[in-house]
């Protein structure tokens, strides 16, 4: 029995730096999980207080936006969409540098998406983040296929297809 599958629902309520966010939504262990994951990732320069205030900021938008809908869900869904199977790695063998394809662990695959989930919502045009986070994940759960992320799993996928025979330097 790993962590994901308990389907304990928790009320969610915040409390950071004297401020409360409270939210009337029921959440399970693994949105939870992703939801700090994400907060952690989205963390710039030591500020934790305006990452979580983005994300909350990124939730009250997909509960207006998403009426009949829970955020935590929307969330939950476009980060399992996103998830990457595969790592490129650069290995140096007889004096090239070849990119080796990797086949990650599941803990592993959730870090190595959410970080990169970050990385291409940072490369996203619009002006505040709350706008470029809500943009993708708009973008991933409608099926768009303008979204960043996979654009760069397209990519990721077809290294990894085309560098599958040097699996063997691993």
């Amino acid at each position: 029995m790993n962590k994901f599958s308990k389907l304990n629902k928790k009320k969610f309520a915040l409390k950071l730096n004297n401020k409360k966010y409270r939210i009337g939504l029921q959440i399970n262990s693994r949105q939870l999980y992703f939801f700090y994951k994400l907060v952690n990732n989205l963390i710039i320069d030591g500020k934790k207080d305006k990452a979580i205030d983005i994300l909350y900021n990124v939730i009250l938008a997909l509960d207006f936006y998403f009426k009949n809908k829970d955020p935590f869900f929307i969330i939950d869904k476009a980060i399992r969409r996103s998830i990457l199977v595969v790592k490129i790695k650069k290995k140096r063998i007889a004096g090239r540098v070849h990119q080796v394809p990797l086949f990650l662990k599941r803990v592993n695959q959730i870090n190595y998406s959410l970080k990169s989930f970050v990385d291409c919502i940072r490369l996203r045009s619009e002006k505040t983040m709350v706008s470029k986070l809500l943009s993708e994940i708009k973008a991933i759960n409608e099926r768009d296929f303008s979204a960043v992320v996979w654009r760069k799993k397209k990519t990721l996928y077809m290294q990894a297809i085309s560098n599958k025979f040097y699996v063997k330097y691993l």
